[in-house]
């Protein structure tokens, strides 16, 4: 159907896409798609800040829309509203192309538009309502690469905290339960370790040694 839309558009009408991921198959045609805030924008020349099955980045106008236009999400970020889990789950999405735009940004050497659109995006899917998880490990990358220290440092030990919380609820289950979560315990071990890893090669090393303070003790018990 795509191909037969590319043979008779003939580039006189924009064609858009809700995701790339569904025609990655068809002759890398997701090497085409340019994000362009929520969708993609099919082009027929290769897109900048290509990943496989999530298209590249137009960084300017994807800019525009994230951080100049669009001004709310629904009010997510209120404390009055509720977020049920299909908001949490479709909270991703957005949330990862700000990162995206962010990485466009830092490859264009707009460090301050970076940290912007970083910023936005706590402020529109704010952690104390979308709660974090190991995807944001890149924010804190991100964060350290727009110069923005302070609020990489934070970032790390808010996700520190969090890891380390959920280590401590699977090492206090008693062993014929624990037993039944060595991957998740593994994976926030690692995160915890990455994080530490993270911080230490941007020089950060209070914050490193805070967090390898919490991968000590959950060794010793």
């Amino acid at each position: 159907m795509l191909l037969d839309i590319l043979a008779t558009n003939d580039w006189k009408r924009p064609i858009y896409l809700t995701s790339p991921s569904g025609i990655g198959g068809a002759i890398n045609l997701d090497e085409y798609s340019h994000l362009e805030g929520m969708v993609y924008k099919f082009l027929p020349v290769k897109a900048t800040d290509y990943i496989r099955g999530l298209g590249g980045v137009s960084a300017d106008t994807c800019y525009d829309i994230l951080v100049n236009r669009i001004k709310h999400w629904g009010n997510l970020n209120d404390p009055r509203v509720t977020v049920d889990r299909e908001s949490f789950r479709n909270a991703a999405i957005p949330r990862q192309n700000y990162m995206r735009v962010a990485q466009s940004m830092l490859n264009k050497g707009k460090n301050e538009e970076a940290e912007k659109a970083l910023d936005l995006s706590l402020q529109y899917f704010p952690t104390s309502k979308i709660f974090p998880d190991k995807y944001m490990l890149s924010y804190v990358d991100l964060y350290y690469a727009a110069k923005a220290t302070e609020k990489a440092n934070n970032m790390a030990l808010q996700l520190a905290n969090i890891f380390s919380q959920d280590l401590n609820f699977y090492l206090s289950l008693e062993p014929k339960y624990s037993s039944q979560y060595e991957e998740e315990m593994s994976e926030n071990a690692y995160l915890l370790q990455r994080l530490s890893q993270v911080a230490s090669q941007n020089g950060q090393d209070s914050t490193a040694k805070v967090i390898e303070a919490m991968i000590n003790l959950k060794l010793s018990q």
